[in-house]
């Protein structure tokens, strides 16, 4: 009887082979050698049967805390991707991929994501029923496998399908639905290079992990639909204290980045949020500038140059952290990448990294980085394609610049410290072209306004918006460009885009044309148009040329622009007859009735500087003018 118990107690507790022989030697001893084989054979038979069981509770485990992952992801591309480097870690394969119901063909999927090392062709190839192991996992319902694809007579073959797997190398494929209430909502596949099966236990660790994978992927795309209904999750935590702390702060920190990712926050709140809750600063070195200017936010301090930071050999940028050391002192780098190529670096001392816990935690730092990058892009290239709206409201009265507007001037370039204002006295299709490539690569924002170009460029960029404004001269059609003062502050773009294009107005009155100004050059002119008693202008003007206004007015006749041509061409009459268009006698004839209205003595100095005076004035304070 102790025997049979012992026996019992070593299928539990997972008794050696030697002690399992000397244990059925003792329970068997009374039966005969026929009884006792089969008893060890039994034996066996239930230990195998009882490891199989452990394994697979491990291996849900497994696929339980994976699931936890899953379910606080609400993008659907990262859960997609999230779900096939999961299931490569599991079965330890050479690639993962995964299919999605194809919306430009019912009935069929798509590959929409992977892990390891796929050709992008893979992207978008379709699965279809009876067609490759996927076609079967959709007639059956159930995972389905073969060791030798191309050889493989179980289903349709497509001939540039077949190629594109034999190009990787794939021979050995697995396929299991992703099953939603009894609807397939995905397809998930584990492909090795070399001829071995996948065995039993991965086949039922994979459907485990399709099964809950299809619950995070509805999760995830009813909530990116906005049909979405949360629900509250646990997590199972580790068995010590010390792993439920990590996994508590490791859980936090997830929902803050995804917090504050999703709520559109940018690179310096996920730096706070990471500081808050690993207690050490970092910085993120922005790395997306056209023009190669490196961008250093956080509170770091110094940091490693770009030789430094540079990923080692010119390799695909990874999002493990690595280190680096610069003299005496070591560096942790994240860095940050997309499909696109490389974004920046997540920078920390070595010394703060003290564990694998921190640097996944710094990891998942870089990735929320990457999306809050970008998320950003993508939004400012939206702004960029409705520009005029976001422009007008900028360039609006002070008390319209809301946070949220100041937001969308942010993700553009433009901080607190306000823009530079670059106008331009042209709506030609060319100048906008011109000024919407320059702000896609130095930031900013572009867009006509009531046939003037408006450009917001970031504050400091004074060789660039300098080039900017040459080759809209170049380029763009006849005009001036009027670059406006250093910015003050956010808040008084309104202010300085009216003195702008006071100026450029200014500048067209004045005669100019096909040249850069700045506002400056205009400060005795605004200085007239601002001033409370102008009325005293209109005295001034009267005084002087109100005779020759209004024989004009009742008359039709041209004196006013006659006398102006005449006095800024050294009184030519041949000279101010090509600036009129007609003949010299008629410009003779014209200045006779002047001499007649307001006395000749107006062509001598010093009232001929008062007269021209006069007639700018009148010209500048024209509507439209």
């Amino acid at each position: 009887m102790d025997a049979t118990a012992a026996l019992l107690d070593g299928l539990v507790d997972g008794t050696s082979g030697v002690s399992v022989d000397a244990l059925l030697d003792r329970a068997g001893r009374a039966a005969s050698a026929a009884a006792r084989g089969r008893l060890r054979e039994s034996y066996h038979r239930v230990r195998d049967r009882v490891d199989t069981l452990r394994r697979r509770h491990d291996q849900l485990r497994d696929v339980h805390e994976a699931t936890g992952e899953l379910v606080a992801i609400r993008n659907v591309d990262v859960v997609l991707k999230a779900i096939t480097s999961r299931a490569r870690r599991l079965l330890r394969c050479d690639y993962v991929y995964l299919s999605t119901p194809d919306p430009g063909d019912e009935g069929a999927f798509a590959i929409r994501a992977w892990s390891g090392d796929l050709t992008p062709r893979f992207r978008g190839i379709r699965v279809s029923p009876g067609h490759g192991v996927g076609g079967i996992v959709l007639q059956t319902g159930e995972p389905f496998q073969v060791d030798d694809y191309s050889a493989s007579t179980d289903f349709a073959h497509e001939a540039d399908f077949d190629a594109i797997l034999a190009q990787q190398g794939i021979t050995t494929l697995l396929g299991a639905p992703l099953t939603v209430s009894g609807t397939t909502v995905g397809l998930l596949f584990a492909a090795r290079r070399d001829p071995r099966r996948f065995s039993d236990d991965d086949i039922f660790l994979l459907t485990s992990l399709a099964t809950h994978a299809a619950i995070a992927l509805q999760n995830a795309e009813l909530d990116e639909s906005g049909e979405r209904a949360r629900d509250d999750l646990s997590q199972a935590v580790a068995d010590s204290e010390g792993k439920r702390r990590a996994a508590a702060r490791d859980a936090r920190m997830h929902v803050e980045l995804s917090s504050i990712v999703l709520g559109g926050g940018g690179v310096a709140d996920i730096l706070d949020a990471v500081r808050a809750e690993l207690g050490f600063a970092l910085a993120y070195v922005d790395r997306t500038s056209a023009t190669g200017a490196l961008t250093v936010s956080g509170e770091l301090g110094q940091v490693p140059g770009t030789e430094f930071l540079d990923v080692p050999g010119g390799s695909t940028p990874s999002p493990a952290l690595r280190s680096i050391r610069v003299g005496t002192q070591r560096w942790a780098i994240v860095d940050v990448a997309s499909v696109g190529g490389l974004l920046g670096h997540l920078v920390s001392r070595g010394a703060a990294v003290p564990d694998r816990g921190v640097a996944s935690m710094l990891e998942r730092a870089g990735q929320a980085v990457a999306l809050s990058q970008l998320s950003t892009q993508a939004l400012a290239a939206a702004d960029r394609r409705t520009a005029e709206e976001l422009v007008t409201k900028i360039v609006q009265s002070p008390q319209r610049m809301t946070d949220e507007l100041a937001r969308r001037a942010q993700r553009n370039g433009i901080d607190r410290t306000g823009p530079t204002m670059v106008l331009a006295d042209t709506a030609d299709p060319v100048a906008a072209q011109i000024a919407v490539e320059w702000t896609a690569g130095n930031g900013g924002l572009a867009a006509v306004l009531d046939d003037i170009l408006v450009v917001l460029a970031p504050a400091g960029l004074v060789e660039a918006t300098d080039r900017l404004a040459h080759k809209i001269l170049q380029e763009g059609g006849p005009g001036n460009v009027v670059v406006g003062r250093d910015s003050r502050g956010l808040a008084s773009a309104p202010t300085e885009f009216t003195e702008s294009r006071r100026a450029l107005a200014l500048a067209r009155a004045l005669g100019y044309s096909g040249v850069r100004l700045h506002v400056e050059q205009f400060g005795i002119f605004s200085m007239l148009f601002t001033d409370p008693t102008r009325a005293d202008l209109e005295v001034f003007v009267r005084a002087h040329i109100g005779p020759l206004v209004d024989h004009d007015a009742r008359h039709g006749t041209d004196l006013v622009p006659t006398a102006l041509a005449l006095l800024e061409n050294n009184l030519s009459p041949k000279a101010a007859a090509v600036v009129l268009g007609v003949h010299p006698n008629t410009v003779n004839q014209r200045a006779g009735r002047i001499d007649r209205l307001i006395r000749p003595d107006w062509r001598l100095q010093p009232r001929a500087f008062e007269i021209l005076a006069a007639l700018k004035l009148r010209a500048l304070r024209s509507p439209g003018r």
